[in-house]
């Protein structure tokens, strides 16, 4: 399955409205590390590596213009196999993951704990966010099955934001929104690299 997904700016005004006939579904606490180099190798180049409670990902696009389309909305295709994010990144193998991020020199650039509250309507999952740098962020989901069916679900989201009155415009991430705060020179570069090869950056 792909999963999908638009992030928007949390309210309580907007939290109110769009969970009108929601159903609720779960809530759990996580905690994520984003490895990279110094200089922020990965992330220049649009692909995030991180550890989930543990759990090594790595989110890299799914089409050669970025993994963010113009309308902003998320197509990524999340690794967890990691001989997968090995052979992706130019890891040496051995029988500890960690391990061979560190040899590599990718440390940690990013720590921070996220407090989900996960809602369903209709076909939509709705994700809202608590994260512990003080951040409040929502994402509407969809997951498809095949590549041929991405452009649909993308429609589908835009609809479900106009008739639910969020805001289309980029929100910046969880991570983004972390570096813009604690290391704005870096995330300045970031925008310039992504702006020069025509990428959205959220």
């Amino acid at each position: 399955m792909i999963e999908i997904e638009k992030k928007f700016r949390l309210t309580k005004e907007v939290e109110s409205a769009l969970l009108k006939g929601a159903t609720f579904l779960r809530a759990k606490e996580f905690t994520d590390t984003y490895f990279d180099t110094p200089e922020l190798k990965l992330i220049h180049s649009d692909r995030w590596l991180r550890a989930r409670d543990g759990v090594f990902e790595l989110k890299t696009p799914m089409h050669a213009g970025g993994g963010l389309t113009k309308d902003s909305i998320a197509q990524y295709d999340e690794i967890t196999d990691p001989q997968k994010i090995r052979s992706l990144i130019g890891l040496k193998t051995t029988d500890n993951l960690a391990h061979d991020i560190s040899e590599a020199g990718y440390t940690a650039v990013a720590t921070f704990t996220t407090k989900r509250r996960t809602w369903q309507k209709g076909e939509f999952v709705i994700d809202l966010d608590d994260v512990s740098f003080g951040y409040t962020i929502g994402e509407i989901e969809l997951m498809v099955g095949s590549k041929k069916e991405m452009p649909q679900a993308r429609a589908k989201i835009l609809l479900f934001f106009k008739e639910h009155g969020l805001t289309p415009g980029p929100v910046r991430g969880k991570i983004l929104e972390l570096l813009a705060r604690e290391r704005p020179q870096l995330y300045d570069s970031l925008v310039a690299t992504y702006k020069a090869r025509s990428r959205v950056l959220e």
